[in-house]
């Protein structure tokens, strides 16, 4: 691989003030490679804020523009530091893109100075925030040093391709923990799952049915009882052909496994035990840890762990699908594991039909792996234990993964150290592996990968990113959630890309990697991720992503899906996602006009629907708010509280979200509460900007609306966060205006901007989802429960979700739009020259066209209508017939297509010379000339509307003669149609000279009639057409 370019700048000594760049008094400032070092002064300040989003200029704090000046295809680390006096003053510092991201900050307090380095930073202006947290008439001191420029078109730098995009989803409003878990039945759906802790005996699982886009909450597939039953840890999932869910999750004394049958809506309380773990083969069991799960065929499952005393590691089985379990096997020791994976595909093993399980794991330095061989007869499980990865090098960040594509060849990537992620394949089952692959760069910190294999060699890997190097604790890290991915990853030298799946970022300081131990040492450490993302593909190979964010007020951990939408599949068959024949292109529906409509105007106005997806809105699935939405029960439709559309947009000075239902009638309204088991109803739009979550809300209780907006409060257990909700702000909710359109079904909320953190036009707001909810009791301000602090600390319900738009992101001041367009042809099957429609308002899915016909003839012409989503080819044309009637404009009773004289009434259409062209309208009447050819006609001067034909007279005198004859010499040979070219074939040639002499000495005549006994048509002459 080639190296990277990089061009290192020497840190200055402070004495050497020459060679630094200017010094600035606030305002903006540069670096380049050529002045690497900006600093710049502000204050003194007094007045204070907490918010660096609303803070005042000059007032509350400092803000500096900075730009990096570098060249495109390079990013840059730059150095960012604030001083001042005393450390009972305290200034936080924040920076932010120009889109109102924010890419770094340090506000560690207690201190003199904050300081902070953000890598990859592209070329463009950044501003610098400094913020007066606790600041008495202080002035305060900026410092941007610019440490390296990195040319990223080199073969090791980490560059990002925006060739693929990703829909963010929030799973929940409300639940979350860390390490989720994702994967896919064979119908398409996904279950995500987290730990949610022993202090709530609980895990989470949802279900998306959608394609990613919302997610329902499954509740707890475990029942425990809360004091005999201590459970809610790590959790995994796994499907097998009969697309049965099998599910294991940690107990206090043992795992737990639950078996649904039912694509995860019941799970039957006779497959819901705990997996024999203290048994004679496994006396020390009581102490496990990080359990998995896989499954094959019809009813067989499989269960390992780990028992924390000595190491050993276990398996155990079931083949009725999860009703009783086996004693368990012992497959050796281990440090710690990866998941278990189970190839679905029977494979020949010494002749016999055999079950392959692969159990990766790490012992020390090194990266090895079970391979499990179940002949499904009775016999006793056969253990191989093969070596995968050699050390040196620390592979515990955190698990080794392992994936096996559709042929059986497997993968495994790791993290060794703290900032290299590496991939290694087998193809003859795990018995030889490659060498380590790199993935990406040692640039920033990469931990946690995990791996998903389609067809040979396509796989898609993900991990958690810091954008600086080394230990991953440093305060001033930067995280998000890259993927790489590769289809030729069985190559020595596989092509990867790689793509940021993340629109905001997802975390800030550090991430703990201790374990349990983080919780133990003091200060605490943060470990709200826990150990791991994940990730799967779905039935057309798209990857789909889970992972953590908790870059919010409360800093709760959201779980969060991303989705493939564009670019490579994992599946070879698939191709690319914008594959028509694997994607569905949608379809349209032509309305108006109706099939054989005559048009008697100028113009023909046309209509139909169609099937766009919504770019920057949400248009949602009708008839989807089901409650309950699952159980041995599915619910009905609940019309008042189904979305079908969320928006957001803004004008000069607020920020305005619409939200549209199915029926907000006043039926409709009172109906509610009642059928979904609650007193009222919420409706709720939030959004991320900043890093901070924003929100409206409309509250109907008894047929009356109150709307609110607010911050976010959190319920804990112990010292963890459990729960978020929204808190209102009784002062901001009221300068909230909203309405409900009861016919329309629409409700609008607005909000000024400075409310919502101030964002102008051109900011992106993110992850923005609507919610129409069940209420359990008002919403009221909920407080953490200090002394003297207005609210209810640790509510004890919520509302409950029963329907969600998709998330979408919005920049503001665009225009709502589809993502892609309605074509429509007229006499143009294969649309060669499409004319777009216009796509109207949000969720009606309309479209709407004006077209120019005044152009066609008469008679029957056929208009068509498709549509053409971006990435993805045509829909099916749909296509009409409709009629131009034929006009009579001389009004002789004729119409025009039958007329020889359209301008000249004619009813008896004489035409002597049969060259279609009536007598009254003919310029040469005894001279069949269709094209009536002239090139001197008109009224002036030597001009005439004799036609060519019959009009050899050039120099118009009244006679042909040697003179006439001198003009066509003078012109023969000569190209394009002139006086000269009589047969107007468009040359002057010997024709024209054979006409000239029939004429010679004749008058052009009246009308190209010539003088008595010289007529120009002889008995038996050829007419010329």
């Amino acid at each position: 691989m080639s190296a990277k370019t990089i061009i290192t700048r020497a840190v200055a000594c402070a004495s050497l003030f020459l060679l630094m760049g200017p010094l600035y008094a606030g305002g903006s400032g540069t670096v380049t490679d050529q002045f690497d070092e900006v600093t710049w002064s502000g204050g003194p300040y007094t007045s204070v804020a907490a918010d660096p989003t609303t803070c005042v200029a000059d007032v509350t704090c400092d803000k500096f523009d900075l730009t990096i000046d570098i060249p495109s295809g390079h990013t840059a680390s730059v150095r960012f530091r604030i001083d001042w006096v005393s450390n009972t003053n305290d200034f936080d510092l924040y920076i932010y893109d120009a889109l109102g991201s924010q890419v770094g900050s340090s506000g560690a307090g207690s201190t003199e100075f904050e300081e902070v380095a953000v890598n990859g930073l592209g070329p463009g202006t950044y501003e610098v925030v400094a913020l007066a947290f606790a600041t008495a008439n202080t002035t305060v001191e900026g410092e941007a040093e610019l440490l390296n420029i990195i040319d990223t078109t080199g073969g090791d730098a980490l560059v990002l391709d925006n060739t693929i995009r990703f829909r963010n989803t929030i799973v929940d409003f409300s639940a979350g923990s860390g390490e989720p878990f994702i994967n896919s039945d064979n119908d398409g759906n996904s279950f995500a799952s987290v730990p949610f802790g022993f202090s709530t005996t609980h895990s989470l699982l949802w279900k998306s049915i959608d394609d990613d886009r919302s997610f329902i909450a499954l509740g707890s597939p475990v029942t425990r009882d809360a004091v005999a039953g201590l459970g809610g840890g790590d959790t995994h999932q796994d499907f097998d052909a009969n697309g049965w869910f099998y599910y294991v999750d940690l107990s206090a004394v043992c795992v737990t496994a639950a078996v649904s049958t039912d694509g995860g809506n019941t799970f039957d309380p006779l497959r819901n035990n705990q997996v024999t773990c203290v048994s004679e083969e496994n006396p020390t069991a009581v102490g496990d840890d990080r359990q998995w799960s896989g499954a094959f065929g019809n009813g067989i499952g499989y269960a390992t762990w780990r028992n924390l005393t000595f190491g050993n590691f276990w398996m155990f089985r079931t083949e009725d699908g999860g009703l009783n379990w086996d004693g368990g096997i012992q497959l050796g020791s281990v440090s710690q594991s990866g998941p278990l994976r189970v190839d679905k595909t029977l494979r020949d093993v010494g002749g016999q039909d055999a079950i392959l399980s692969y159990q990766v794991y790490h012992t020390g330095s090194t990266v090895r792996v079970f391979r499990v061989t179940d002949f499904n007869d009775g016999s006793q499980l056969q253990v191989d234990d093969r070596l995968v990865a050699p050390g040196p090098g620390s592979k515990g960040n955190v698990f080794p993964v392992i994936s096996i594509d559709t042929a059986g060849n497997l993968y495994v990537v790791y993290s060794q150290g703290s900032n290299q992620i590496y991939l290694t394949t087998s193809t003859d089952r795990g018995d030889t592996w490659s060498a380590p692959k790199e993935i990406g760069n040692t640039f920033g910190t990469n931990i946690m990968p995990w791996i998903i294999a389609g067809d040979p060699g396509r796989v898609a890997i993900v991990w958690y990113n810091s954008n600086l190097d080394g230990n991953p604790n440093v305060p001033s890290s930067v995280w998000n959630i890259y993927m790489a991915q590769t289809l030729n990853a069985l190559d020595a030298e596989p092509t990867i890309t790689y793509h940021k799946a993340n629109h905001t970022v997802i975390h800030y300081a550090q991430i703990c990697l201790n374990g349990l131990g983080c919780n133990l040492s003091v200060p605490m450490g943060d470990r709200g991720f826990l150990e791991f993302p994940s990730v799967t593909m779905d039935e057309n190979g798209a990857a789909a992503i889970v992972y953590n964010d908790n870059t919010n007020q409360p800093h709760h951990v959201y779980v969060m899906v991303a989705k493939q939408l564009d670019g490579p599949s994992l599946l070879a068959s698939v191709g690319d996602l914008s594959n028509a024949n694997v994607v569905d292109p949608g379809s349209v529906t032509l309305d108006t006009p109706a099939d054989a409509t005559e048009v008697t105007t100028s113009e023909l106005d046309a209509d139909g629907t169609h099937t766009l997806p919504a770019l920057n809105f949400d248009r949602d699935e009708a008839a989807d708010a089901l409650f309950p939405d699952h159980g041995p029960v599915i619910g009905a439709n609940i019309p008042a509280l189904d979305l079908s559309c969320v928006s957001i947009e803004a004008d000069g000075t607020d920020v305005t979200v619409t939200m549209e239902l199915d029926d907000l009638s006043l039926a409709a309204l009172a109906a509610a509460p009642a059928l979904s088991g609650g007193d009222g109803v919420l409706y709720v739009t939030q959004w991320d900007y900043k890093d901070d979550v924003y929100w409206l809300a409309a509250e109907v209780r008894a047929g009356v609306a109150v709307y609110h907006t607010g911050g976010l409060a959190v319920v804990t257990s112990g010292t963890s966060t459990k729960y978020m909700t929204y808190n209102p702000n009784a002062i901001d909710s009221a300068s909230v205006v909203g309405s409900i359109d009861m016919a329309a079904g629409m409700i609008t909320m607005s909000v000024p901007r400075e409310l919502v953190g101030s964002p102008g036009d051109g900011v992106m707001l993110h992850h923005v989802t609507g919610y129409a909810m069940s209420q359990r009791g008002p919403l009221v301000p909920v407080s953490s429960g200090e002394p003297g602090e207005a609210g209810v600390p640790n509510p004890s319900s919520f509302p409950i979700k029963v329907d969600a738009s998709g998330g979408f992101s919005h920049r503001l001041g665009d225009p709502l739009t589809q993502d892609g367009i309605v074509e429509l042809s007229i006499d143009d099957g294969p649309f060669s020259s499409p004319i777009a429609a216009e796509t109207l308002g949000t969720c009606n899915a309309d479209w709407t066209a004006s077209l120019d016909v005044s152009g066609l003839s008469g008679g029957a012409h056929t208009l068509c209508a498709r549509q053409v989503i971006n990435g993805r080819g045509p829909s099916p044309a749909e296509c009409v017939t409709f009629t131009i009637p034929d006009p009579d404009t001389d009004g002789d009773g004729i119409t025009d297509s039958n007329d020889n004289c359209m301008l000249t009434p004619n009813f008896d259409q004489a035409d002597q010379d049969s060259d279609a062209v009536g007598d009254v309208c003919d310029n040469c009447l005894l001279e069949a000339n269709p094209d009536q050819c002239n090139t001197n006609a008109g009224t002036g001067a030597g001009q005439d509307q004799i036609g060519n034909v019959c009009d050899a007279d050039l120099n118009n005198d009244g006679i042909v003669n040697s003179f006439d004859l001198s003009i066509m010499r003078s012109n023969f040979g000569a190209s394009g149609v002139n006086d000269s070219d009589i047969t107007c074939d468009g040359i002057v040639n010997s024709f024209d000279l054979s006409e000239m002499r029939t004429d010679f000495g004749q008058a052009p005549g009246p009308s190209g009639i010539a003088p008595p006994g010289r007529g120009k048509n002889k008995p038996g002459q050829a007419i010329r057409r």
